[in-house]
């Protein structure tokens, strides 16, 4: 069987939709910063009817189960269980922000470390490590000591976090540019879901 996949992402700002069909990648994505959940069935929509697709054949969707915007990532499950109550042979399958963010940065820099940065709450940060594309592990840090965490890291590992607005505040903390250079935004985004 075919696997013709619907892959939607919700968990920041930039909402997006990719649909892998007969082998071919469809994608459209919006930016967004309030109510992007209107957004997501347009998307889908926009792209089954710009590229021919047939939604009876889509047989699995990928889904981001965070960490990121709560509120949108549980529409997200509500849109997709309702999908899998109409069509009830699609397969609903879970993935996190780090490993989308992951294989972005890693499309584009298969050679290098990684550290992935995403902001729990005001005061506390996920902290995720790749080493050599393996993820090391996931720890959750105080905003205050991730800067002594940063500094002992910087010079082997690459920084990515998931939005602009948490750049910023990460860019806050530091002094050095040396240090802010090397932190940059890798959305989460729906072509990344597929695994390579």
């Amino acid at each position: 069987m075919k696997h013709n996949i619907l892959a939607i992402e919700t968990s920041t700002e930039l909402c997006s939709v990719t649909i892998l069909y007969k082998k071919k990648m469809y994608t459209k994505y919006i930016f967004s910063k309030q109510k992007k959940n209107k957004y997501i069935l347009i998307l889908i929509n926009y792209v089954i009817s710009k590229y021919n697709i047939n939604i009876n054949h889509i047989n699995k969707i990928i889904i981001n189960k965070g960490p990121g915007s709560i509120i949108s990532i549980r529409i997200t499950k509500i849109i997709v269980y309702l999908f899998k109550i109409k069509f009830t042979k699609i397969k609903i399958i879970k993935t996190t922000s780090f490993d989308i963010m992951a294989r972005n940065f890693f499309s584009k820099n298969p050679q290098k470390n990684l550290i992935i940065l995403i902001e729990k709450n005001s005061k506390n940060i996920y902290f995720c490590k790749y080493k050599n594309k393996k993820k090391k592990n996931i720890k959750i840090i105080n905003l205050i000591n991730i800067k002594q965490k940063i500094h002992k890291y910087t010079k082997y590992y690459n920084i990515i976090v998931n939005t602009y607005q948490f750049k910023k505040k990460i860019i806050n903390l530091f002094k050095k540019k040396k240090i802010t250079k090397k932190i940059k935004i890798f959305y989460p985004k729906a072509k990344y879901m597929f695994k390579s």
